[in-house]
Order: C-alpha cells, then sequence, then structure tokens
C-alpha cells in the first residue's frame, strides 16, 4: 500500500514541462484570467452579503425569483455558481473561437464581464445596507446586543 502511495504521488507531481504550459497559458491569456476573477469577485461578493443578510433577519429578502424569499446558504452559492460557470465557460468559448477571427473578436469577453462587475457592485452594496439596517433597528428594539 505504501509502495502504491509513493507511485502515485510521483506521477502526480508536475513535471517542468507541465509548469511551462501553465506559464504560457499564463502569459498569452491575461486579458481572460483578468476577466475571469472579476466574475469570480463580483459575484462571491453577492452571495457572500446575500448570505449574511439572510443570517442578519429574516427580513432580508431575497429578490431573485429562482431562489424564493429566504433560501439556504447552499442555495444562494449554487446558483451563484452555476452563473459564474455560465458566464466563464461563455467567455472562455468567446475567446478560443474568437482568436482565429484576428478582428478583435477576443476583447467581446467584456461586455459580459463589465455589466456584471457594476451590477453585482449595486446589489452587494444594497445587501450591506439592508443587513446594517436590520441590524440597527433590532438593536435600537434591544434585540440585539452589541459584541463585547
Amino acid at each position: 500500500m505504501k509502495t502504491l502511495a509513493i507511485a502515485v504521488l510521483l506521477f502526480a507531481l508536475p513535471t517542468q514541462a507541465q509548469f511551462h504550459k501553465v506559464g504560457h497559458y499564463i502569459k498569452t491569456h491575461k486579458e481572460l484570467l483578468v476577466s475571469d476573477a472579476i466574475v469570480i469577485a463580483a459575484i462571491g461578493a453577492d452571495v457572500g452579503s446575500s448570505v449574511h443578510c439572510q443570517s442578519v433577519s429574516s427580513g432580508c429578502i431575497e429578490q431573485n425569483p429562482i431562489l424564493g424569499p429566504h433560501p439556504t446558504e447552499l442555495q444562494t452559492s449554487g446558483v451563484g455558481l452555476m452563473v459564474a460557470t455560465a458566464v466563464i465557460t461563455g467567455n472562455h468559448l468567446i475567446w478560443h473561437y474568437g482568436k482565429p477571427l484576428g478582428g478583435g473578436e477576443q476583447h467581446m469577453i467584456w461586455f459580459s464581464t463589465i455589466p456584471i462587475g457594476i451590477m453585482e457592485t449595486f446589489n452587494v452594496k444594497s445587501n450591506v445596507d439592508a443587513a446594517e439596517q436590520l441590524q440597527n433597528n433590532l438593536r435600537s428594539r434591544g434585540i440585539l446586543r452589541e459584541r463585547q
């Protein structure tokens, strides 16, 4: 069993050629990777702020009709992951199939990334403001105490 574990580890270790391929991918796909990071950060922040607001008070209502008014953390995370995966997959397809055309079609990835980044910025601010207002209301009624 020990020999099998060692053999698996040896075959799993990346080779110098694999590191070179990863480095080459990063160098040639910087714009695409930045777009992926923006999508993941924006949707992740929205999921996090939504889950936080839901945990503060039942007065926090989810506006996404797919999720319903009070989704679980898993439901909220799952929908966020599905949206991020769909957008990133679409962007990668645009990047891959736009490259041979040579007319700058690859830059069309920003047509989905920028609106998502802007929209999620406002969603996160709204979630944070709602959670803060609900917490203040609970404190003023003596239901929620200040943290020590």
